[in-house]
């Protein structure tokens, strides 16, 4: 239900600037350590006023808003639109003139035509939460008798930065762009119809999503967080969350499980439902170095491969880890027991190793099974040469150089992470459904309507209805 997912909130005080050093502090709520960041109630939201509905879940959202049960889909949007239709004081900043964003989006003279600055509203902002902040519908709120906050509310993903994010990195952009937007919510979707076909639903599941929103923004050129061009910014309205933050000592990023975390309870059996079904969401699969010799299929079980942790998972929970979220570096191997429109290529998963880490390249060229099937031989000389033979001839493609995080000075791609994704794998990724997920968000930058894309509508007829 639209029950609370976590804990209550961490409230401290923001520190003064004499006590920072004399300069304000930063908050590092966009990226970095979470110990760095805080529950803000934040004010000064401004209305978008070109804001429209391109997906909503309305029988979803009339189950968790019993207010809406007897409204029209019309109805629904008006209140989404209402409710959710914000960008942040920080973000707006930065789309006035002398903004780092002013020019990116081609604003000219036309901020007040998309952004409505006389209205302002609150929201908090959880920490770590990044682009996100929570509204109460209405702005209502009530204090029962034991005094806990009771209040509906709509987590909004994509509205900007708070005024005193760290923007140290020019990928900080604060907005979210359609392609990713697409991508998170249809993962979102198969992940929560896999927790429900393997009976996982008791123990944990998925953060849900409401509703896709335009916000009438888009850029003119490149997107500095992508890479790619003319980009829809859009916003993410899903349930509302707590972030895990698992101990005050040390390093604490975005809600992500550590290995100790995920190596029991909810996080060890979303990684076997991710193993079983050929799905990673690690830097590294590992999947597939315990596969049999000869397996047709990438769906892998066992406590060894559970015990195998040096893929680095990015796994991202609520305060309890019962609840998962952020879904864009999910990935599904070629040969899942998925159905097809989610599989990358042999081909893209080949690529992927060549262009990787010199580690993990050198750990797939040691396993033989995977280096014939990666390069074409288990002898690990003739595999390394056909994988340095892959990146000389996929560093003369011009996408390939764009999105590599490191060329040599011949312009040869240097093994290592891409330029915007976590890993090779999700960079890559050609499956069906990433694929409509770029062709999507061209397809709309070109004029067409919502009604043309059919969102909802394509994702659910790409989803299992059945165990293998």
């Amino acid at each position: 239900g639209a029950d609370w997912l976590g804990h209550g909130y961490f409230w401290r005080p923001c520190p003064s600037p004499q006590e920072a050093g004399g300069e304000p502090q930063t908050i590092e709520n966009a990226a970095g350590n979470a110990m760095n960041d805080f529950d803000v109630l934040e004010d000064r939201f401004h209305r978008l006023r070109q804001a429209r509905v391109l997906a909503a879940d309305y029988a979803l959202l009339r189950e968790h808003f019993p207010g809406l049960r007897g409204c029209s889909e019309p109805e629904v949007d008006s209140w989404l639109v209402e409710n959710a239709a914000w960008l942040s004081e920080g973000q707006v900043r930065r789309l006035r003139p002398g903004g780092d964003h002013h020019e990116l989006l081609g604003l000219g003279e036309k901020l007040a035509h998309f952004v409505e600055e006389t209205s302002a509203r609150s929201g908090i902002r959880l920490r770590s939460g990044g682009r996100a902040a929570t509204f109460l519908v209405g702005d209502r709120y009530a204090i029962d008798s034991d005094g806990s906050l009771l209040a509906e509310m709509l987590d909004v993903k994509g509205l900007g930065v708070h005024e005193r994010a760290d923007l140290s990195s020019p990928r900080v952009t604060g907005f979210l762009c359609l392609a990713d937007a697409l991508r998170e919510l249809g993962l979102q979707r198969l992940l929560q119809r896999l927790i429900d076909l393997d009976g996982l639903a008791g123990c944990f599941g998925t953060v849900p999503f409401y509703a896709l929103l335009d916000t009438g923004l888009a850029y003119k050129g490149t997107n500095p967080a992508t890479g790619w061009d003319g980009e829809r910014c859009v916003l993410l309205v899903r349930q509302r969350q707590s972030r895990l933050l698992d101990s005050y000592e040390g390093m604490n990023f975005s809600g992500i499980c550590p290995d100790s975390v995920h190596a029991a309870g909810p996080g060890r059996a979303l990684r076997g439902l991710l193993h079983r079904w050929g799905m990673s969401a690690e830097f590294e699969p590992r999947a597939l170095f315990h596969l049999p010799d000869g397996s047709a299929s990438d769906g892998a079980e066992g406590d060894a491969l559970l015990a195998d942790q040096e893929g680095t998972w990015n796994l991202q929970a609520d305060a309890p880890c019962t609840h998962f979220m952020d879904f864009s570096d999910y990935y599904a191997l070629p040969r899942s027991p998925l159905p097809e429109a989610w599989r990358m290529s042999e081909t893209a998963l080949r690529h992927a190793f060549s262009l990787e880490r010199t580690p993990m390249t050198r750990r797939a060229l040691a396993c033989p099974p995977l280096a014939e099937r990666l390069w074409g031989s288990r002898d690990a000389a003739e595999a390394a040469a056909a994988c340095e033979a892959v990146r000389r001839e996929l560093s003369g493609r011009k996408e390939i150089r764009d999105a590599a995080a490191l060329l040599d000075e011949s312009g040869l791609v240097r093994p290592s992470k891409p330029k915007y994704c976590m890993c090779w794998f999700m960079e890559l990724d050609d499956s069906e459904f990433s694929r409509w997920c770029m062709r999507t968000a061209k397809a709309f930058h070109d004029g067409q309507t919502a009604t043309d894309l059919g969102l909802l509508a394509q994702i659910e007829a790409w989803l299992p209805t059945s165990r293998p």
